[in-house]
């Protein structure tokens, strides 16, 4: 009578084994692909904070050439880009910011629903661009 009981432990024995190891191999998926939508996510992130960064220099470069055309303090001037960034919702906004020797400047540059700020100065008479802040959301 012994050896059926035994048949019937081992047997749930293995079972449970079984059961163990499918959950085990269950979390072991799950656990790679939250670790692969993450890495996902920050390669995406990275784009747009390239492309941002891409903006934002374009913006510093084209400054000079708007300086007349910001006129006074607030007064904002959208520059015309490439239909390519256009169609992608890309936009860069260049905005006085305060006047006197050196004048200081915000660069926005928008792509979708990412934004970058940059505040940079530029001396009228032909100096080097200073940038003095860049923030990403």
């Amino acid at each position: 009578m012994n050896k059926p009981c035994q048949k019937l432990r081992s047997r749930a024995a293995a079972s449970f084994v079984a059961v163990m190891m499918v959950g085990a191999v269950a979390l072991s998926l799950t656990a790679v692909a939250a670790v692969t939508a993450r890495q996902m996510i920050g390669a995406r992130d990275a784009s747009h904070n390239a492309q941002l960064r891409a903006l934002l220099v374009a913006g510093a470069v084209a400054l000079p050439g708007h300086q007349e055309a910001l006129g006074d303090h607030g007064q904002g001037v959208d520059l015309p880009l490439p239909e390519e960034l256009i169609s992608q919702n890309a936009s860069i906004t260049l905005t006085r910011q305060d006047g006197g020797q050196t004048a200081t400047y915000l660069i926005e540059a928008r792509l979708g629903k990412h934004t970058a700020t940059q505040t940079v100065s530029y001396p009228p008479n032909g100096g080097a661009v200073q940038i003095h802040d860049t923030v990403f959301p």
